[in-house]
């Protein structure tokens, strides 16, 4: 797409009028119109005015890479609780080497609350988001989470960027 075609996608996108854009770029609306229609070459400092006033970032390619493998690792990292909750709350305690001693202190309740969770007994809900918080575990059911990884995945997708290098 040519800068031309993409300044005025960008502008009746939002609903601006060529004297509105102009305004708030500061230019003469017949500037942004020759600019529009290609008789006229932006200046850098327009163009970054129009890259910010549309939601737009100057982004290396590899920032973004680097993101999307941050993201990607949070997603692998995260606990998923679906029906075994005691069995995941034993294996998180463990996993961070606290006895039941040591996670009842921090999670500041009694070590038989902890011994009874961990033997499969039900709790309250707000119990166990408590004791889900202290573990950094996250507590959601199999389709939530399939449809939050799809959600994450289309809105990486449609991270806006504009490159920068020579065709």
């Amino acid at each position: 797409m040519r800068i031309e075609s993409w300044i005025r996608k960008n502008r009746k996108a939002r609903k601006l009028s060529a004297a509105e854009l102009a305004e708030l770029l500061g230019l003469r609306t017949t500037l942004l119109k020759s600019i529009e229609s290609s008789e006229v070459e932006s200046s850098v400092n327009t163009f970054l005015k129009m890259l910010d006033l549309f939601g737009f970032v100057i982004v290396e390619k590899e920032t973004i890479s680097s993101v999307l493998r941050s993201v990607k690792a949070s997603a692998r990292d995260m606990k998923i609780v679906e029906d075994d909750a005691s069995r995941v709350v034993k294996q998180e305690r463990r996993k961070q080497r606290l006895t039941q001693k040591d996670f009842s202190d921090k999670a500041d309740v009694s070590v038989s609350t902890i011994s009874k969770i961990e033997a499969g007994q039900e709790i309250y809900y707000s119990l166990a988001r408590k004791i889900f918080k202290e573990l950094n575990i996250v507590q959601i059911n199999k389709n939530d989470f399939e449809r939050l990884s799809k959600n994450i995945k289309s809105e990486i997708d449609r991270i806006k960027y504009i490159s920068l290098e020579p065709y």
